[in-house]
């Protein structure tokens, strides 16, 4: 397997000074032996508060602390033990996750309960080989369907509950057609995301579950083992849940950047076999694209040849790269999502599904709007659209309304 070389983006668009600073410390954090960029004028008109804010938002906070400790930023003192101390809480935090991931493998194992833990610290001991490399604050643990009673009925009697509103909301597990499952403990102190499947089901595509399970692979975390996804899954459900939030946070395309810098196991032809069998080819395409052009990633000869197939792919990479360099978030827009969302899917036939799921398959959302039965539960793919129409109908007016008195002042 050979490389297409990174390269530096001819299309990206002028930086301001924060968002170029912190694009500097996630390259750094992917390529370390590379220099970092000297530019002192535009490291004096830093506002220290927005790179912060901005290194947060985009959680990659550990990666501007490396970058201060190496010295690569003259930030003032004060900023630097502000970052400390952020560091600190981030650690003990991590600290405190990963033991009770470890503790519930345990759990889970004695009840003959098979989980993948995924996200948090697996990706944090896999990618950055260390726990402290990576900011999470939550868990997530991947089930299959058939056990998600049991495995909800265990994590209840180690003291977990859905953060649901519904006195009986563990039924919202019986809910076919969700996707994960918020769980907390101790007043919400600990966040947990019981999975069994990577995406939405109106989002799609699914790792086709049981091919997932079959090659799930392990490593070792604390002294123990721990399973978690073969590494051509990884890599696609890392680009899947990229772009289900738009790529809007550097932290999920510097962990695509790890994963094809650091993993000499990854087979790029089966990575590319296998989005193009469950309709992700674009996804993939796209993240790897926006990679090359914000971190400098190689890009795998395979997956360069996919992004070459689909100009489509350029484009989005193009609009993504243009709605980075803005120096403020772009105006709330309640369709920019689901319009996103459609154009990364390269078959008609997702685009359908899409369309006719986010409207109609029900969630555990219903559910805490209108606590049903279970026996009633089929009733939700009505009950969806109308909470849907109550809850959007206003944004949307508001919405339609601005964009007419826009082209109305236009001409």
């Amino acid at each position: 397997m050979t490389l297409a070389p990174a390269r530096a983006s001819q299309s990206q668009p002028a930086l301001p000074p924060e968002q170029a600073a912190l694009l500097a410390c996630a390259r750094r954090l992917i390529r370390p032996e590379d220099p970092f960029p000297d530019s002192s004028s535009e490291t004096e008109s830093i506002q220290w508060g927005r790179l912060l804010r901005l290194a947060l938002e985009n959680r990659i906070l550990p990666a501007l602390h490396q970058a201060l400790e190496a010295g690569c930023l003259p930030a003032p003192d004060s900023f630097r033990n502000e970052i400390a101390a952020l560091m600190r809480n981030i650690a003990r935090r991590n600290l405190l996750l990963t033991r009770e991931m470890l503790k519930l493998v345990e759990r889970f194992d004695a009840a003959r309960l098979n989980v993948i833990p995924f996200k948090g610290p697996v990706l944090a001991a896999l990618l950055y080989g260390d726990l402290g490399g990576r900011a999470f604050y939550d868990l997530d643990f991947l089930v299959r369907r058939a056990d998600l009673p049991r495995a909800g009925a265990l994590l209840e009697s180690e003291g977990y509950r859905l953060s649901l509103s519904s006195k009986r909301s563990l039924d919202a597990i019986h809910l076919r057609t969700e996707y994960h499952f918020p769980f907390v403990k101790d007043h919400g102190s600990i966040l947990l995301e019981l999975h069994h499947d990577l995406v939405p089901v109106y989002f799609g595509p699914s790792l086709e579950e049981a091919g997932l399970w079959a090659r799930r692979r392990t490593i070792e975390i604390g002294g123990r083992t721990v399973a978690t996804l073969s590494a051509e899954d990884l890599v696609i459900a890392l680009c899947l849940h990229a772009a289900k939030h738009r790529f809007q946070f550097l932290d999920g395309l510097c962990g695509i950047g790890l994963l094809s810098r650091r993993s000499s196991d990854v087979q790029w032809e089966e990575v590319v076999e296998r989005c193009t069998r469950i309709g992700a080819r674009r996804m993939v395409a796209l993240a790897f694209l926006l990679c090359r052009e914000l971190l400098g990633t190689d890009l795998p000869e395979p997956v360069g040849t996919l992004a070459q197939q689909d100009p489509k792919a350029a484009i989005l990479t193009r609009e993504i790269l243009g709605e980075f360099s803005k120096p403020s978030a772009p105006r709330p827009d309640v369709l920019r999502t689901p319009r996103f969302h459609l154009r990364c899917r390269e078959r008609r036939r997702d685009r359908l599904r899409y369309c006719l799921l986010s409207v109609f398959a029900p969630n555990w959302e219903e559910l805490e709007w209108m606590p049903l039965p279970r026996v009633m539960f089929p009733l939700y793919w009505l009950l969806r659209p109308v909470r849907l129409v109550s809850s959007y109908a206003p944004l949307l007016w508001r919405y339609f309304r601005g964009t007419a008195s826009r082209l109305s002042s236009s001409s």
